[in-house]
């Protein structure tokens, strides 16, 4: 068996290479002449003057469906492939450019069969610049307990560009959304600037500082029906059993005492089982909470309960 193979590759072996490389020559021949389409997308680049800006809605791509061999397209980097249309030197107005193969970055061996789409339509104005005011995008409302003191924009203004009708008729700009519900302090924003106008963008700059001041949301509610108690725990019979009162504090936080509830106290005399008092207090108040006395202070009388 060995000595089969050893001849197979040693005899005649310049007419076996000679056999294989025509081979190869005839499936390279054949398959050069076999032709086959692809689909291309080819990105969209115009070329302006720098005093004229593009303000017209054109497809950013270009789909070219091409034929040819394997060999034809074994070259083409998909994602690089891009169509320029060149209209420097053309002046404000409407400008149209009809694609043709000539203009495609293909090599002569790669047949152009349909371009889609076709036509292109170029709106071209004059361009113009101006400094404008900004008006950041506060969105939403602060949390309960807070408002909104004011604000202030670093720098004040900054410089658009875009079609010249647009721009002298631009009193501002805008930013990028600021959520006013997740501030609870004094805070500081770096926002990006954003054009509600199509075609107006930063001339330079377009990153501001926001700050945002905010205070506390204070008010005053009334409590009725709040029971009274004993601070020292003590069983007691206690006329009357509860107090109507007003706190003064930030809405969150009325808020939240009056969702849980709480108690009044009143300071325990050890050596008397029966008193009166005329003040109460409240456990654990929260400092930016006071409580507002009455002109006429109720009179609490309490006895003890003996066992």
């Amino acid at each position: 068996m060995k000595e089969k193979l050893k001849r197979f590759f040693t005899e005649y072996s310049r007419e076996k290479i000679l056999a294989l490389l025509l081979t190869f020559v005839l499936w390279i021949f054949m398959i050069s002449g076999n032709s086959e389409i692809r689909d291309f997308s080819l990105k969209l680049e115009v070329i302006v003057d720098e005093n004229v800006i593009l303000v017209s809605d054109v497809a950013d791509i270009v789909h070219v469906k091409a034929s040819g061999s394997i060999f034809d397209f074994a070259g083409i980097n998909e994602d690089r492939l891009l169509l320029r249309v060149n209209l420097s030197g053309k002046t404000a107005g409407i400008h149209t450019r009809f694609l043709d193969a000539s203009m495609m970055p293909f090599d002569e061996g790669v047949k152009i069969e349909k371009i889609f789409p076709s036509e292109l339509v170029f709106r071209i104005s004059p361009k113009a610049e101006k400094a404008v005011s900004i008006d950041p995008w506060l969105e939403g409302q602060l949390p309960l307990g807070w408002k909104l003191s004011g604000w202030t924009v670093e720098p004040e203004k900054i410089v658009v560009e875009g079609p010249e009708r647009e721009v002298e008729e631009l009193e501002n700009i805008t930013t990028e959304r600021i959520l006013l519900g997740e501030i609870t302090g004094n805070v500081e924003r770096t926002v990006k600037v954003r054009s509600a106008v199509p075609f107006i963008k930063p001339a330079g700059q377009d990153i501001v500082k926001i700050k945002i001041t905010v205070e506390r949301d204070v008010e005053t509610r009334n409590f009725p029906k709040i029971n009274v108690k004993l601070d020292s725990g003590k069983e007691s019979e206690i006329v009357p059993s509860e107090v109507s009162l007003r706190l003064r504090g930030p809405k969150d936080i009325l808020h939240k005492m009056e969702t849980e509830g709480f108690n009044v106290f009143v300071k325990d005399i050890e050596e008397r089982e029966t008193f009166k008092a005329t003040s109460f207090y409240i456990k654990d108040l929260p400092e930016e909470v006071q409580m507002i006395e009455d002109k006429k202070p109720v009179e609490i009388t309490i006895n003890k309960v003996s066992k």
